[in-house]
C-alpha cells in the first residue's frame, strides 16, 4: 500500500467501473483529493497491479476520518482489501491527528452493503436518508408554471454555522447532530464548513422561528462534472416543512438552467423526517425524469455509518 499519485488515476478509475459507471464522482475529484491537505488517498497493489483505492478525509477538528470513494477490483471483492486500506489510512492520519472515530456512507445498492466485514467494522448507523435521482434537462424546465414566489436567502457555506448556535433550529434541522453534505456526515462544527469552501456549493434557506416553532428548509447543493450527463448536482434538504420543498427545488433547478446550462443528474437527499410521498408528489409536478426507481424506498436508502477507533 502507498499514497496515490496523479499517474495512478486511469488505473484507479477502471476499478469497480461496472458499479460506479457514468455517475462516478472520482474522475472530477481525483486531483483535488491529491492536493487537499486533509485528504489521505491510498492505493493497494497485488503483483504490481493496482487493485484498490480509498481516500480518507480528516474532519471534526481532526477527530474523525471519513472514508470516500473506496473501490476494489471486482475479482478481488470479499478478501478484506478495503479493510486493509482503511487501516492504513487511519494509521497515516494518526501521525498528525488525534483520530478517534471513522465514518462512511454506503448506498443500499452498493454490493459492499452485503459485506459481513462492513457491519463488523462499523458499530452504528448514525443516519439513514433517502437519495432520489432524476435527470434535469434545462430546456424543458417548466418554471413559468411553478412560480418561485417565496423568498429564499442565498448564503455562503460558512453562513450555515448560524444554525448550529440556535438550539431550537439546530434540533429541528439536524436531529441526529450531523450535517450531511456530499455524502459526508459532519458534526455541527464551523470548522467543518471551512473544509467545504473549496467545493462548488449552492446554499439557500427560508428557515424562520416563531414562538419556538421552526418553519422552512435549508438546502445545500454541491455540483461537479461526470461522464454522462454533463453534471451531477447533489441536493441535501434539511428540515420537515414540505410546503417549502417546491421553492427550494425551483431555486436549484433555475441554478442548473441558468448557470450550468447543461444536462444534470439531480440527487435529492432527505431525512426520514420529511414526508417522502409528498416529496415525490412535488417532484412529479416539475416533470423530472427518474434516473432510478425513486418510488421504491428499498432502492433509495443511503446509510451513514460510524465506529469508534
Amino acid at each position: 500500500m502507498r499514497r496515490a499519485t496523479a499517474e495512478d488515476k486511469n488505473k484507479v478509475l477502471v476499478l469497480s467501473e461496472k458499479y460506479h459507471g457514468d455517475l462516478d464522482y472520482l474522475p472530477s475529484y481525483y486531483e483535488s483529493f491529491l492536493q487537499n491537505p486533509v485528504a489521505v488517498p491510498f492505493v493497494i497493489s497485488k503483483d504490481s497491479e493496482i487493485i484498490g483505492y480509498m481516500c480518507g478525509f480528516v474532519i471534526d477538528n481532526g477527530e474523525t476520518i471519513a472514508q470516500r470513494a473506496g473501490r476494489i477490483s471486482e475479482k478481488f471483492h470479499g478478501r478484506g482489501y478495503l479493510k486493509l486500506l482503511s487501516e492504513q489510512i487511519i494509521a497515516e492520519a494518526r501521525k498528525i491527528y488525534n483520530i478517534q472515530r471513522m465514518v462512511s456512507a454506503v448506498n443500499c445498492d452498493n454490493p459492499y452493503i452485503q459485506s459481513k466485514s462492513l457491519w463488523e467494522m462499523y458499530s452504528s448507523v448514525i443516519s439513514t436518508k433517502y437519495m432520489l435521482r432524476y435527470v434535469v434537462i434545462p430546456s424543458q424546465l417548466i418554471n413559468s408554471e411553478l412560480p418561485n414566489n417565496r423568498p429564499l436567502k442565498n448564503m455562503p457555506i460558512h453562513g450555515v454555522a448560524e444554525y448550529f448556535d440556535t438550539e431550537v433550529i439546530r434540533k429541528h434541522l439536524f436531529p441526529e447532530d450531523r450535517i450531511v453534505i456530499n455524502w459526508i456526515p459532519y458534526r455541527l462544527l464551523p470548522s467543518n464548513l471551512s473544509l467545504l469552501e473549496c467545493e462548488n456549493t449552492v446554499c439557500a434557506s427560508d428557515v424562520q422561528v416563531c414562538n419556538r416553532i421552526v418553519s422552512g428548509l435549508l438546502s445545500i447543493a454541491t455540483f461537479y462534472t461526470i461522464r454522462r450527463p454533463r453534471y451531477a448536482y447533489s441536493l441535501d434538504l434539511y428540515g420537515s416543512d414540505i410546503s417549502s420543498v417546491r421553492y427550494h427545488l425551483l431555486y436549484h433547478l433555475k441554478f442548473i438552467a441558468n448557470e450550468l446550462k447543461d444536462l444534470a443528474c439531480l440527487s435529492i437527499v432527505v431525512g426520514k423526517e420529511l414526508d417522502k410521498q409528498k416529496l415525490l408528489d412535488v417532484i412529479a409536478e416539475c416533470g423530472l425524469i427518474k434516473l432510478t426507481d425513486s418510488g421504491d424506498p428499498s432502492k433509495t436508502l443511503q446509510y451513514y455509518m460510524e465506529c469508534n477507533l
